[in-house]
């Protein structure tokens, strides 16, 4: 009776310590320990470039002759510019540079011209530029008069 007991507790001990690992709680936490996927491309990017320059440092010592040096640095960069391209693909663009290329196109409709507001000096008349504080020939203060 006394190890049917011990047996009992023995299994609820492994049932209790065990629940995490069957539970939406234990799938949650494995879907948050994987790494998103610019992350991943992000280390595959810097591996890339450091086996570039392991290669460029045993080319330089002599380890690697010319011809597998440029075979082997070739591939390394074709890879690296495929994996570059996926990661600009994936980062989009973004609201601000929408908001620029619309202020460009609506300038470049005016015919490139800034519309500034024409101001002349109260005290000489010479035209004064918009953010002037004062005239630059008779000093005197421009704005609000």
């Amino acid at each position: 009776m006394i190890s049917f007991l011990c047996l009992l507790i023995a299994v609820g001990v492994m049932v209790y310590v065990g629940r995490p690992l069957f539970t939406q709680q234990g799938v949650v936490a494995a879907t948050a320990r994987r790494k998103s996927r610019h992350a991943v491309l992000m280390e595959q990017r810097d591996a890339l470039y450091a086996a570039i320059r392991e290669l460029d440092f045993d080319h330089r010592m002599g380890k690697v002759d010319d011809e597998d040096y440029r075979r082997m640095r070739g591939d390394y960069t074709q890879q690296a510019v495929s994996l570059l391209k996926e990661v600009d693909r994936g980062n989009g663009r973004s609201r601000a540079a929408d908001d620029v290329e619309q202020e460009v196109a609506s300038f470049r409709k005016k015919g490139g011209q800034v519309q500034a507001q024409v101001a002349f000096c109260s005290s000489c008349g010479v035209k004064v530029r918009p953010n002037d504080r004062f005239c630059a020939r008779c000093g005197s203060k421009v704005g609000d008069e």
